[in-house]
């Protein structure tokens, strides 16, 4: 039983982790809700059942608290339907308190060991920080409603994502598979990458391999086209063309058209998969084969 609560709280951490991350800014009502979820389930995982993550209530059987958390996400949903500048200003103090939350621990420890006061004095002195954190997230989202909201949405989505990442973790018996176009979500959550183009792998390999050393062209352009912080460019770079009609494939390989390195037999003969060094494999004419 606990094993298909744990595929299933995987499952639904994932899926709304990418929901917030492709949907969260436009619709509010969900982001409220799914934040007002999150939040409380993880106020009640540390204040309540002295745990660190707001998943680990389903592993406690805490249904009552699950109960509670599960609320407080509708409640944010029907408030976000129904008042919508009330909700943008709940996302920014539930954010801000949550993002404080993850100091609660330090703070506490220092209180009870360093300063040698009660718990009790601890957690009151813990609530008052989550307050502050609060009028502040409020007062951001107030001032700089858009850019907060955009980050608001990174940040919930891929916290989403990692706790369930990490959940499945904990089981022999499942795995996930991403599909995505986001390079720097992929570098962060997967331990291996496939590449596919126009219906065809063209490259496997593990994670920080494909990072480091692309080995296909379409891989190489692909991460030649992500922006780099702190780097200024007049234009970013792009793959020219247009991928092929998946109806009329070409012949060859697929990515020929398109490719500043094709050969003549690129296009007349679809290449082999090869293995570069273990765990690394690449179907292309410009490595010699095996």
């Amino acid at each position: 039983m606990e094993i298909v609560l744990n595929i299933i709280w995987t499952i639904v951490s994932i899926g709304l982790g990418f929901f917030i991350l492709l949907f969260g800014r436009k619709m509010l009502w969900a982001t409220l809700g799914i934040m007002a979820l999150v939040a409380t389930a993880r106020l009640l995982a540390i204040f309540v059942a002295d745990v660190d993550f707001g998943w680990q209530l389903i592993e406690l059987e805490a249904w009552n608290l699950v109960g509670i958390a599960f609320t407080a996400g509708a409640l944010g949903v029907i408030l976000g339907k129904l008042k919508p500048g009330i909700a943008v200003s709940f996302i920014g103090f539930i954010a801000g308190a949550d993002i404080i939350l993850w100091f609660y621990e330090i703070s506490s420890h220092l209180i009870i060991e360093v300063a040698r006061l009660s718990e009790q004095i601890a957690l009151v002195i813990g609530l008052l920080l989550l307050f502050l954190g609060g009028v502040i997230g409020l007062w951001l989202i107030r001032k700089y409603r858009d850019d907060f909201l955009i980050i608001l949405s990174m940040l919930v989505g891929v916290q989403l994502i990692q706790d369930g990442f990490r959940l499945d973790g904990q089981s022999s018996l499942t795995a996930i598979i991403i599909i995505t176009h986001d390079l720097a979500l992929a570098a962060q959550i997967c331990t291996r990458v496939l590449v596919m183009y126009a219906g065809k792998i063209i490259e496997k390999a593990p994670v920080r391999i494909f990072y480091e050393n692309p080995a296909h062209p379409y891989s190489s352009g692909l991460i030649r086209s992500v922006p780099v912080v702190g780097r200024r460019v007049d234009r970013l770079y792009s793959i020219e063309g247009q991928p092929p009609s998946l109806l009329n494939p070409p012949p060859g390989c697929r990515f020929a058209p398109r490719c500043e390195k094709a050969m003549q037999r690129c296009s007349t003969h679809y290449p082999p998969e090869i293995t570069l060094v273990e765990g690394h494999k690449v179907a292309c004419w410009l490595y010699p084969g095996e």
